[in-house]
């Protein structure tokens, strides 16, 4: 509801561009950032840089949304992948599990979500706009895996994404027990962790999360 002279504002059409970003609007989000005038936020380097940072990684989740969302589409109408229900802040948070383009990675999370292990642990690294991970479980039930990274039916990161942590960045070969739930898209860490699962339901919540808010039913 803005009038154009405040939306063409650059700081102002940055953020514009984040919220359109946030919701999967690729195209229009890069449009508006492509707009903006790099020579008219001289004095501003810290958002001459952000800009040159996001606007590749906006076209680059332009180009990989159309396939992204063939698969949603594909998945809709299958029952083979398993749906889990989170409770957090009271609320809940549904998940799809992508059983086919991570089996090992999906079997691992629901063989310890069904003995418990991961309820009542908190969400001790949240990053508002970025992710929320769980803390790891005990060391007794947690794992480590070969990961599924980069394999020919590896999912991106988009928002709501939920992805397994790996051992250690330098080592993408294996994953452990941690995961995490994406508030935005992420497309710089495409091939870089394991995608396992979405969010369908209850994103706010997630993107409302705090730290040391607790899963508190899965």
């Amino acid at each position: 509801t803005l009038p154009d002279e405040i939306l063409n504002r650059p700081e102002i059409a940055y953020l514009h561009s984040d919220c359109l970003y946030a919701d999967h609007h690729f195209q229009k989000a890069y449009d508006i950032m492509s707009a903006i005038d790099l020579d008219a936020i001289e004095g501003k380097p810290g958002l001459a840089r952000r800009l040159k940072f996001m606007l590749p990684l906006r076209e680059q989740a332009l180009e990989t949304w159309q396939r992204e969302r063939e698969l949603q589409a594909l998945q809709s109408n299958s029952t083979m992948n398993p749906l889990v229900r989170l409770t957090i802040n009271g609320k809940p948070v549904e998940l799809e599990l992508f059983a086919d383009e991570a089996p090992n990675t999906v079997a691992a999370f629901l063989a310890t979500t069904r003995r418990g292990d991961y309820e009542g642990l908190a969400f001790g690294d949240i990053h508002t706009g970025f992710r929320s991970m769980i803390d790891a479980p005990a060391q007794s039930t947690s794992f480590t895996l070969p990961s599924e990274i980069g394999i020919e039916k590896s999912r991106h990161f988009f928002s709501g994404t939920v992805s397994m942590q790996v051992e250690h960045p330098s080592d993408l070969s294996k994953i452990n027990s941690q995961w995490s739930l994406y508030h935005f898209p992420a497309p710089h860490l495409n091939d870089k962790r394991n995608v396992f699962g979405r969010v369908t339901s209850g994103l706010e919540t997630v993107r409302n999360m705090r730290q040391g808010d607790v899963l508190e039913s899965i």
